[in-house]
């Protein structure tokens, strides 16, 4: 027998007509008891319509001693001790009924609606492991009920089978029924909500919130399940209204507040950021070790530009809690976009080393990998994602990006097997392809990496990134005309995607085709005024070549104020001022730069350069020499090693 459960479902009262057994055995029944049963089973509704539950019962018992065979009966009786939550007694009464008539809806219904009750207790307490099984036979026995005469308005067998529908994961069953509910009563507000949350578990996003908006203008406590349905759609501003209106309701809801904020950082928009800001304040005013409300905070500073009280927040979040991965994780991120490569490792080495961290530090390992490539320690960012891929086998995002670590420690045998091991454990994703492509290119099979990315074009003709990584390799295989026209077409497919013309600009520049790259990289600004990396590039482009050196300063200039620290922007803005012969501000940029890019060759190539100018021969053949150490890209060797030896002859 189930454990005994308040029984908390809606009940409607089913008129069930009374048939007797026979007419001999009635008047048999009779002519023993003197009682008439069809009149006590009428005479039980109408006690039990005036509150008289003692004379109901009393009554059914004269029914049934006046036709003990009775089905009806039995289930009245059944229903009647639901009613009192005599659980157990409405149990044995509907199964008798069942052996007397097995397709008695009433005692179906009945055991459909106990077992949903043993269902929902079984959930908070000692039986959970009973729970499938009570939902299996709850649902058989309303099945029986719903598709008949007297279950198409039964609006609470209907509710219920719907709910543990979508308790038992059959969403569009779910959705089936409680449509029929909603239907007949449109104004019920939980048979609402139900089919919103069916609707959502079966993707359908757009009807879940549009079922729930009535439902929330009625009961403004429902906007905060409406703000989660517009969250999960992508609709960070309508979130943010729904999240408003449920805080009215209830204001003090710190729950209510921590959701608002998020989805205020998710929308556009600085003056979201700066909103989600005044309301974390209040929450950290409350309670100054509010770990979750210091790192949404931090968050916030970040995206409003603020990334001092950005860095105190983080800190506090890991003051208040040393363990915190959430304070660990936003203090990372604002050292990693301040470009303080060294602070990061220093902060999240002994993090992640303490014994017992498990998936939770995934995406520290992925920060502190990134931060040592950046120092070019890549035998340490790969080790970093091997340990995350061993935390999170099955993570797309971490096979991804070790990858990219073994192609930047130029290992591209192992990133070759790697991608190839990707693609089959991912094959819808196509990054793994173009990964592939760049590692095979890099060991030599250039034929076979380019008939990957020509094919990849041909089967995915509306992903961009087919075409940018495929011009790419044609550029670096040469074939640069190919790469220029195969972006004009991706130009008239993507007019609006300002990476197009980036990419034409870049593969341009690399051919010396210099005016043609200008007006590149000119059309990608037009599509996109503060792109970073286009001002940089073209800023570079210019001052690399000594010429227009005021337009290069103040195109990569821009690109700082866009995103200051940026150590590669200030190797630019360095080399510009360089050659216009601004050498005291130069030393200064360039310094930066090097510092944050110990082993990139040729910011330290450049860095050289100026201190043989500056006449300190001694530090420029240091330079010089780490550039020598460094990573190598771009670097005229012979050259570096030429003006090591030339200085050193003249010192």
């Amino acid at each position: 027998m189930p454990p005994r459960a308040r029984c908390c479902l809606v009940l409607a009262v089913l008129l069930v007509p009374f048939v007797p057994a026979s007419t001999a055995a009635r008047a048999s029944a009779q002519q023993q008891s003197g009682v008439n049963p069809y009149y006590e089973f009428l005479n039980a509704r109408r006690l039990l319509g005036e509150g008289d539950a003692k004379g109901a019962l009393a009554a059914l018992e004269r029914a049934l001693a006046g036709d003990p065979e009775s089905a009806e009966v039995r289930a009245e009786m059944a229903s009647f001790f639901l009613r009192q939550d005599r659980l157990e007694d409405a149990e044995k009464a509907a199964r008798e009924a069942l052996t007397r008539d097995r397709d008695s809806i009433e005692a179906h219904r009945v055991l459909g609606l106990l077992y949903a009750a043993y269902a929902d207790s079984a959930v908070r307490g000692p039986d959970l492991d009973k729970v499938p099984g009570y939902l299996k036979e709850a649902i058989e026995h309303l099945e029986k009920v719903v598709p008949t005469a007297a279950g198409a308005t039964d609006l609470s067998a209907q509710y219920n089978l719907g709910r543990l529908y979508l308790r038992n994961g059959d969403a569009e069953k779910a959705v089936e029924a409680l449509t029929r509910v909603v239907e007949q009563n449109p104004s019920w507000s939980q048979a609402r909500l139900a089919l919103a949350q069916a609707q959502s578990d079966a993707n359908q996003s757009e009807a879940a919130i549009e079922t729930l908006k009535p439902a929330a203008e009625e009961e403004p406590r429902l906007n905060a399940t409406l703000g989660q349905f517009y969250e999960r759609a992508g609709k960070y501003v309508e979130a943010a209204d729904a999240y408003t209106k449920a805080l009215a309701a209830t204001p003090t809801s710190r729950d209510l507040k921590l959701r608002l904020a998020s989805v205020l950082l998710s929308a556009p928009g600085r003056e979201n950021a700066a909103k989600a800001v005044e309301i974390l304040s209040s929450l950290v005013q409350q309670n100054p070790k509010d770990v979750r409300a210091l790192y949404l905070r931090s968050q916030a500073h970040r995206r409003a530009g603020d990334l001092t009280a950005a860095e105190n927040d983080g800190r506090a979040a890991m003051a208040a809690d040393r363990t915190s991965v959430s304070g660990a994780y936003a203090l990372a991120q604002v050292l990693a976009q301040q470009h303080r490569h060294g602070d990061v490792i220093a902060l999240l080495e002994p993090i992640v080393a303490a014994p017992g961290r498990g998936a939770e530090i995934v995406t520290l390992l992925q920060y502190l990998s990134f931060a040592y490539q950046s120092m070019g320690d890549h035998q340490k960012a790969i080790d970093a994602l091997v340990r995350a891929q061993t935390l999170t086998p099955d993570e797309a995002t971490v096979d991804l990006y070790l990858i990219q670590a073994y192609l930047g420690a130029k290992k591209y045998a192992e990133a070759a097997a790697l991608a190839t091991e990707a693609q089959k454990k991912y094959p819808n994703q196509q990054r793994f392809t173009r990964l592939h492509a760049r590692a095979l290119f890099r060991t030599g099979a250039a034929s076979r990496a380019l008939a990957l990315l020509e094919a990849a074009v041909k089967v995915n003709p509306d992903d961009s990134g087919a075409y940018l990584a495929l011009a790419d390799l044609y550029a670096d295989a040469g074939r640069i005309d190919e790469g220029v026209k195969l972006l004009e077409r991706a130009g008239e497919r993507f007019p609006k995607d300002a990476s197009v013309p980036f990419q034409q600009g870049s593969i341009l520049e690399k051919a010396d085709r210099f005016a043609d790259a200008e007006r590149a990289f000119k059309r990608a600004l037009e599509l996109e005024p503060d792109n970073a990396d286009a001002l940089n590039y073209l800023g570079y482009m210019l001052a690399d070549r000594g010429q227009r050196l005021d337009d290069a300063v103040r195109f990569v200039t821009r690109a700082l104020e866009l995103d200051p620290d940026n150590p590669s922007y200030l190797d630019s803005l360095g080399w510009a001022q360089f050659k216009r012969g601004d050498l005291v501000p130069a030393e200064k940029n360039l310094t930066r730069a090097a510092a944050a890019l110990p082993r990139n060759s040729t910011i330290q190539d450049h860095l050289g350069d100026l201190l043989a100018r500056l006449g300190r021969p001694k530090d420029a053949a240091t330079a010089w020499t780490r550039a020598l150490e460094g990573d190598g890209d771009e670097l005229n060797r012979a050259s570096v090693e030429k003006k090591i030896r030339d200085i050193q002859r003249r010192r």
